[in-house]
């Protein structure tokens, strides 16, 4: 991959862009080039050659408990739903345990919201000695019931609590 986006400097480079939102798949085109970011797209990409036809990547949050890292963090309870990592999308509680387990607090983690169809990060920590069960303090789960409902409005990115940008479903950002 990184030879072809190297190749392609000053010219268009065709991607499919699995929409989590939507549940599709749309085409989208960037030209590489220099700036005065890190690299030559101004984002990361990860390649992951998930089954999307069967239940799409996310973990649903349904309890939270109170004084918890959950709670600390600001997740909601139903309305939440875990998308992964900068490094990790979450296919399933596999992936969420290992993250959890392994990686150094705090972890940085996507998640889209139903109710404000918003997406945010949250830096959670987790701690086993927080007071209650879990090292994060609160019930999730993923399958065919808790996937992320197929949205049409115009969905919102939300950084350090303000929206950032709007993406209407379907168009390229």
């Amino acid at each position: 991959m990184f030879r072809v986006i190297q190749d392609h400097i000053g010219k268009p480079l065709d991607f499919r862009v699995w929409n989590s939102m939507t549940q599709s798949v749309r085409e989208c085109s960037i030209t590489p080039s220099t700036w005065s970011g890190d690299g030559v797209l101004g984002l990361v990409i990860k390649y992951d050659d998930l089954d999307f036809d069967s239940t799409p990547p996310s973990i649903h949050v349904l309890d939270i408990f109170p004084n918890s890292p959950s709670s600390k963090a600001g997740l909601q309870a139903f309305d939440d739903y875990l998308l992964g990592t900068p490094e990790v999308v979450f296919v399933g509680l596999e992936e969420f345990d290992d993250v959890i387990l392994n990686a150094p607090p705090p972890i940085r983690i996507f998640v889209y919201n139903r109710r404000s169809c918003t997406i945010r990060t949250i830096d959670l920590a987790p701690d086993c000695k927080w007071g209650g069960p879990g090292s994060i303090g609160c019930d999730v789960a993923c399958g065919i019931l808790h996937r992320i409902p197929t949205e049409t409005r115009p969905v919102r990115y939300v950084s350090n609590g303000k929206a950032s940008s709007t993406y209407t479903p379907g168009n390229c950002v």
